[in-house]
């Protein structure tokens, strides 16, 4: 009777080897794709709730302030971005209109997955991003960065955190 086993590199030999390693490779490569994106949707999750959280009341923090710009008449959150991967986690630009003329300041946030304990710094820009102003604004505001001199490159302190 002949032997009926496969021969190396013979085509009937059996690829189940080969198959069962695909099989591994597949499923690692789909848990790393999965946590990757779960990485990203928690934090976009998170970040988000945070801007909506923090969005109303940055005007109050930044009241408690010394800004050299006079006194505060109004401010309003103009927009916002949010970084996945670096500093600062959320940045929210607001519009000051105060004695000295309008003010665009971003306000950026770090440590914003540590509860209560995140850091908040405010500096001046010279606009917001994309189309957060309108064109009264935007031209208002360039007039009065150019009356003071220019943006001012200060950093101020607006939240230390609860830490």
């Amino acid at each position: 009777m002949a032997d009926e086993r496969p021969r190396v590199g013979d085509p009937k030999r059996p690829v189940g080897r080969r198959v069962a390693a695909g099989v591994v490779v597949v499923v690692l490569l789909a848990s790393v794709v999965g946590s990757v994106v779960g990485f990203f949707a928690d934090r976009t999750r998170h970040r988000s709730r945070f801007v909506a959280f923090e969005s109303p009341i940055v005007c109050r923090g930044l009241s408690q302030v010394p800004l050299p710009y006079g006194t505060v008449e109004s401010c309003r959150v103009v927009g916002h971005t949010v970084s996945y991967l670096g500093e600062p986690d959320v940045s929210l630009y607001v519009l000051l209109d105060t004695s000295a003329g309008l003010a665009c300041l971003r306000v950026d946030y770090r440590n914003t997955d540590a509860g209560r304990q995140f850091r908040s710094t405010a500096v001046e820009v010279a606009t917001a991003p994309g189309r957060a102003l309108t064109g009264t604004d935007r031209s208002r505001l360039d007039h009065d960065i150019r009356s003071r001199g220019g943006v001012s490159r200060q950093r101020w302190t607006v939240d230390y955190g609860d830490g």
